[in-house]
């Protein structure tokens, strides 16, 4: 409702799907590929290039400021998530870590959010996007440690979808804001391993 609110729905086309095959792809690569802060950073890397060559930009025109936008609503959404889930049961793991047998946790939450942000002739389509956050850990508290992911997750939210409507306002280079939430995403990544060694 807020992104109706804000204006910042867009209508729902073809074109939009290009980014579940590219999502797919990236899944068989890495999963964290999966996630829409790389199909859509690589959607608009392929629009760039077509623009250059002067051949097939039409197709990959999407509203990348708006989509950044949605991507960074849905990680807000799934930091809060992960934040509220800190107290859930989590499966003991037992793995081979720094040459000897260490006991851990294994963190998986999957959640399903409704969407209002597609349209056709006028006309909200309900969708529904599914967010999943997975982790391994070793710590001896893991509900700490997800708690502070869940707040570095909802940090990352924050910071695309700021991106994303400044792209949309025209004060920010979208060029320079689709680039970033990729990189800003692989951060997530490194800090969470350093958030590990820390509290091992």
């Amino acid at each position: 409702m807020i992104m109706i609110w804000l204006d910042l729905t867009v209508p729902f086309t073809l074109n939009i799907l290009l980014v579940l095959p590219i999502s797919f792809l990236g899944f068989l690569i890495e999963k964290r590929f999966t996630c829409l802060s790389y199909s859509i950073c690589i959607l608009y890397l392929i629009y760039r290039i077509c623009l250059w060559i002067q051949i097939g930009s039409a197709f990959f025109t999407l509203p990348y400021a708006n989509l950044m936008i949605l991507t960074g609503v849905l990680h807000m959404i799934e930091g809060i998530m992960v934040w509220l889930s800190r107290h859930e049961k989590k499966e003991v793991i037992i793995a081979y870590k720094r040459n000897k047998l260490v006991g851990g946790y294994h963190i998986y939450n999957r959640w399903v959010i409704p969407l209002l942000f597609f349209y056709i002739n006028g006309i909200y389509i309900p969708l529904a996007a599914v967010t999943v956050y997975a982790d391994d850990t070793y710590i001896k508290e893991p509900g700490h440690k997800t708690a502070v992911m869940g707040g570095l997750i909802l940090a990352f939210g924050i910071i695309v979808a700021l991106l994303g409507y400044g792209a949309f306002k025209g004060v920010f280079p979208l060029d320079l804001a689709v680039i970033c939430m990729p990189l800003l995403h692989e951060q997530l990544f490194k800090i969470n391993q350093k958030v590990e060694d820390k509290m091992i």
